[in-house]
């Protein structure tokens, strides 16, 4: 059974998480995006601008935490943020790569996502630590969704001029490259 929406006077529309009956995406509007969630059960909508910041792209959610990227619509440089319970923002800076990140995805307290440096991280919230990853044959690396200890992912060679991504899963300490036949 597939439901299609779009926010109500949206140029486009971007669904990228859900968890239980809420989804979170991304909406268009004259020169600027900004983030939503629905709630499928009371089809309630929020929309959500992160302060000081042009555009909002909430990419996933667990319970009552949305984290995303945020930028300005003058600079390529992107922002983390972690969203909790309606109301309150707060950035992602890493002590070894700064404040250039994306958080891609969350599963309680982890949150993971690729430093502008091309390593996938993980952050704890729950403890404040760091941890930082290459693929095994160091390839740049994005990790793009948790769920346990289970990471998936994107990552590339970059001295390949066609700069192909492909996928992975990393499991612990164990990596599996994907690869589609033929693709």
């Amino acid at each position: 059974n597939w439901q299609t929406f779009n926010v109500p006077g949206a140029l486009s529309t971007w669904v990228d998480g859900i968890d239980g009956n809420v989804i979170v995406g991304s909406y268009s509007e004259e020169g600027t995006i900004k983030g939503f969630t629905y709630n499928r059960q009371t089809e309630q909508w929020n929309y959500l601008q992160a302060p000081n910041y042009e555009w909002t792209l909430p990419l996933a959610i667990s319970g009552n935490t949305i984290v995303g990227t945020v930028g300005q619509n003058t600079s390529y440089i992107r922002n983390g943020f972690i969203f909790k319970n309606t109301t309150a923002w707060s950035f992602l800076s890493s002590p070894d790569h700064g404040e250039e990140l994306e958080a891609l995805g969350i599963d309680g307290n982890n949150i993971v996502g690729e430093t502008a440096g091309g390593l996938g991280f993980i952050f704890n919230g729950g403890n404040d630590t760091w941890s930082y990853f290459n693929t095994p044959d160091g390839k740049s690396a994005s990790f793009d969704g948790i769920s346990g200890s289970t990471i998936v992912g994107t990552y590339f060679n970059v001295s390949d001029p066609q700069s192909i991504r492909r996928g992975f899963v990393k499991n612990g300490e164990s990596w599996t490259l994907l690869d589609v036949e033929n693709a």
